[in-house]
């Protein structure tokens, strides 16, 4: 999803982002809603604060700090998905700190063909939530993961608005700690010593669910003020909720399985039943997969690669964006998911 507009007024709501693992929010709004509309096609105009007089120290402003070290900086690019209603579904690459190179595609039939989207401001993509096929939002950095922004499309990506800062939002800061941004500030997930969190999944401003390296599945109520610890799932490397009780995780490196294990759960996180091994040369890269569910939809990115289910994870099919050969133009191998027993 990328294109931008500058952003005169956004009323950033119960909106979550993730950094780097990907999170998803379901039944919640898009980051921002702009309340006034300066956009001009395939342009960001920004109408943030002006700029400090020469020689003023400037603010430090939310996703920034006052000695302007990186805010955010995802250890590595990886891919994100994430869902929205009806055939709506967004791609993206993070990009990498330091490098730059996030990119953004949506799609609006179920992810058969993919648009890229122009938000050319945002070098490293964080979080990316989309709610429909004209309505998405993400937090974005410059190269360097100094400075964080939020931006915001009610045309498809045409056109983008800008709000500085990413102040009460989720999402995930990739540092060696368990650390998570929270609407209200940055919390600590007991995940235990030096155990970090690699996924979440937001259900309001205070309801998550959280992944830590490792399987421990972790749930909130109260924006992360106290957790509760559910179960555990070995290998687990992201997970989405639809509902309190219900939600999907994908994992790696798991026996038996040579690719991505799909597992789903229906009491909170607590127990997770065996739903797929999405299998093939694409299920085996080396890239953390992404998931994003809602109702027994979902999408399943692992570099390239992006299946789909509709079926709660049992079936899934690899969508034929991003297959053709560039040699002959023939499709590539289909990836397998093989349905638990």
């Amino acid at each position: 999803m990328v294109a931008v507009t500058g952003l005169v007024g956004l009323v950033v709501a119960d909106a979550m982002f993730v950094t780097m693992a990907i999170r998803h929010s379901a039944g919640e709004a898009v980051l921002g809603t702009a309340t006034q509309n300066s956009k001009t096609g395939n342009s960001v105009t920004d109408n943030s604060a002006g700029s400090p007089s020469p020689g003023e120290e400037p603010p430090a402003t939310p996703g920034t700090s006052p000695t302007g070290a990186p805010a955010s900086p995802p250890v590595r690019s990886r891919a994100l998905v994430d869902i929205g209603a009806d055939a709506a579904v967004a791609r993206a690459t993070t990009g990498k700190c330091g490098r730059g190179g996030a990119t953004l595609q949506l799609s609006t039939d179920s992810g058969r063909t993919f648009d890229l989207a122009d938000v050319r401001p945002a070098e490293v993509i964080v979080r990316v939530i989309t709610k429909d096929a004209r309505n998405t939002s993400l937090i974005g950095a410059d190269a360097d993961c100094r400075k964080l922004a939020t931006y915001v499309t009610t045309d498809a990506g045409r056109t983008w608005t800008r709000l500085e800062g990413a102040s009460g939002n989720w999402y995930l800061e990739p540092r060696p700690a368990p650390r998570l941004h929270t609407p209200s500030g940055d919390v600590v997930v007991p995940c235990g010593k030096g155990v970090e969190v690699v996924g979440f999944s937001t259900l309001s401003s205070r309801r998550a669910f959280v992944l830590c390296d490792g399987g421990e599945v972790m749930a909130t109520g109260d924006g992360g003020a106290t957790w509760s610890r559910r179960g555990n799932v070995r290998g687990g490397a992201d997970l989405d909720f639809v509902n309190e009780r219900t939600g999907l995780v994908a994992r790696t490196d798991v026996p038996n399985c040579a690719g991505v294990l799909v597992n789903r759960t229906t009491d909170g996180g607590r127990s997770w039943k065996l739903m797929a091994c999405v299998s093939g040369d694409e299920a085996r890269s080396g890239d953390r997969p992404d998931i994003s569910a809602d109702g027994n939809r979902a999408y399943l990115v692992r570099g390239e690669a992006v299946w789909v289910t509709t079926d709660a994870g049992r079936h899934w099919t690899r969508t034929p964006w991003g297959r053709q050969s560039p040699q002959d133009g023939s499709p590539s191998p289909s990836s397998q998911a093989v349905p638990a027993g």
